[in-house]
């Protein structure tokens, strides 16, 4: 964070208890990991070591974490998706793989039809569309945002008319 007062503000913490905890922890290694100044401190050699191997066991708590949350509890069951053929393909077509290997009690059933009656009926569960659904009874949540490059599809146009 560069300064103690700024790890004390990112943590919701007092400036001593970081400090105290910083000088316990230089202690118990038998190494300085902070060179301290009037205009903060930096990272010794050995302090960027152990942030490394700190940030290292961070990602995998977590992810010995994700890989066994819930794990007697795995999702199953039939999911109904709706999606214009050219969304499905772009999207579903690169992303479902890999969602299915890792939730294989999971049956996908692909709609492309994607008529509105079918969705007010309950009979599709998740809709993939590039403008938000009209009917207060529907949730829209956006997942992502696509940029088009119409120039060239205006070119070809004007030269076939």
């Amino acid at each position: 964070m560069g300064s103690f007062a700024a790890a004390a503000r990112a943590l919701d913490s007092a400036v001593t208890t970081i400090t105290r905890t910083v000088d316990r922890l230089e202690q118990q290694l038998n190494t300085k990991l902070l060179e301290r100044g009037p205009h903060g401190a930096t990272l010794t050699e050995a302090g960027e070591k152990v942030y490394d191997l700190a940030f290292t066991m961070e990602r995998s708590a977590e992810a010995l974490e994700n890989s066994v949350l819930n794990i007697e509890s795995a999702l199953e069951g039939r999911v109904k998706f709706a999606a214009r053929d050219a969304l499905a393909g772009l999207i579903l077509s690169t992303r479902l793989p890999s969602f299915l290997d890792k939730n294989s009690l999971i049956d996908v059933v692909l709609d492309t039809e994607q008529r509105a009656d079918r969705l007010m009926a309950g009979e599709v569960d998740l809709t993939l569309t590039l403008s938000a659904p009209t009917h207060p009874d529907l949730v829209a949540v956006p997942l992502a945002h696509f940029h088009f490059n119409l120039g060239r599809a205006a070119e070809r146009n004007s030269k076939v008319s």
